[in-house]
């Protein structure tokens, strides 16, 4: 069950439980919270009793939540941070290393390893920064926690080689990577993304959040997953997940893609991702091909084959993802008991994806070879000119 259906099931409990009850299933939610999450229950109880005192204040749009750090504080605590990744920057503090080559793997399968010396506490000092970020983030403070995590993420971290060698870089991935830093990467793109949500215009959300998309460690995040962090609660999701989708379909790549499905699938469920696939299929075939699956989890083959053969009309015949499709397709067509349906998708998936295993299936049938051989023959021709 993902997140938004999760919470509509829970809204349509709540709203039939009365106040006695509820507060016997807030009790039972406390009395089962593990100590390390209980401190972020009370001030989400807290958060909850200030928005019932300002329902009839003058917050219309958005209830703003206490902060809890005084602003001296977040004041001075980003002021230092500035300065000490100036620094970092300028390479006045600096990562040093020796590195060897590693034969364990064999004399012709050597690699170049690097030793790292952080006397400067550099690996601290980000690991700092980052926490302090995430806990302006939970203090509603979302301009100061961007300039943060900008910084944490965009400056380079100077080496010196000990041996005399060139100087180069490590990114903050690098630093992940090499165990110089002790920083969740996951969970700090999830805070990146929620506070940019709460600091940007609904016009700017979609393309200030998909820019971060280019980062190696973004390309495996969920937008929806921003929608359950953070003590506010994010306002207008329906208009950003449309605006959201309306700019993806207008980028290229798999990781538009792959965010246009998420994204239609959660909004709109089967039938919207469907829709994208329609409106969308020149610029993210792929899409298809998810409908197709979301369908095959109901067993809804008659949908499926329909669907396909939809898009193997549609679609350019010499991308590979139009094989995939084709093949889905037959699946689907061999459980409805078409067979004649299914040897020609086996073609069209043959015709899409020219591959060993695409082309032997055509002889695993005798009317198949009859039938397509030559067709498949002269792809071959074609494919070699």
């Amino acid at each position: 069950m993902d997140q938004k259906e999760f919470v509509r099931k829970s809204d349509e409990i709540l709203n039939c439980m009365s106040i006695e009850e509820l507060r016997r299933c807030l009790h039972n939610i406390a009395r089962k919270t593990p100590e390390n999450k209980r401190a972020s229950f009370l001030q989400l109880l807290e958060d909850c009793h200030d928005q019932d005192d300002r329902e009839d204040s003058k917050y219309e749009d958005k209830f703003q939540y206490k902060r809890l750090i005084p602003d001296g504080k977040v004041k001075e605590k980003l002021n230092d941070i500035k300065r000490i990744f100036t620094k970092i920057e300028n390479g006045e503090l600096c990562l040093s290393a020796q590195g060897y080559e590693d034969y364990s793997n064999g004399y012709w399968s050597s690699e170049w390893i690097w030793e790292y010396e952080d006397n400067e506490g550099i690996g601290r000092i980000i690991e700092d920064a980052v926490l302090f970020a995430h806990d302006c983030m939970n203090d509603c403070r979302y301009e100061e926690t961007v300039t943060i995590f900008k910084l944490v993420m965009d400056t380079q971290i100077f080496v010196e080689d000990e041996d005399g060698g060139d100087s180069f870089e490590l990114s903050l991935e690098e630093m992940v990577d090499e165990k110089l830093v002790g920083v969740n990467l996951k969970v700090l793109a999830l805070d990146v993304l929620y506070s940019n949500y709460q600091l940007q215009t609904a016009a700017q959300r979609a393309s200030v959040l998909y820019s971060y998309f280019t980062y190696p460690y973004f390309k495996e995040i969920h937008i929806e997953d921003i929608f359950s962090i953070g003590r506010e609660e994010l306002r207008g999701t329906d208009i950003f997940l449309q605006l959201w989708i309306d700019f993806l379909m207008q980028q290229s790549g798999e990781v538009s893609a792959r965010l246009l499905k998420e994204g239609s699938l959660y909004y709109k469920g089967t039938e919207g991702l469907l829709e994208m696939a329609r409106k969308g299929y020149k610029e993210h075939p792929s899409v298809y091909l998810a409908a197709l699956l979301e369908y095959e989890k109901t067993h809804n083959y008659e949908k499926m084959k329909e669907i396909g053969k939809e898009a193997l009309d549609r679609i350019e015949s010499d991308l590979k993802i139009r094989g995939e499709i084709a093949l889905k397709t037959a699946q689907a067509s061999s459980c409805l008991n078409d067979s004649e349906f299914m040897k020609e998708c086996w073609y069209e998936a043959f015709y899409s994806n020219s591959t060993i295993p695409n082309y032997l299936r055509l002889f695993t049938d005798g009317e198949v070879i009859r039938e397509y051989k030559d067709f498949a023959e002269k792809r071959i021709e074609i494919a070699c000119i």
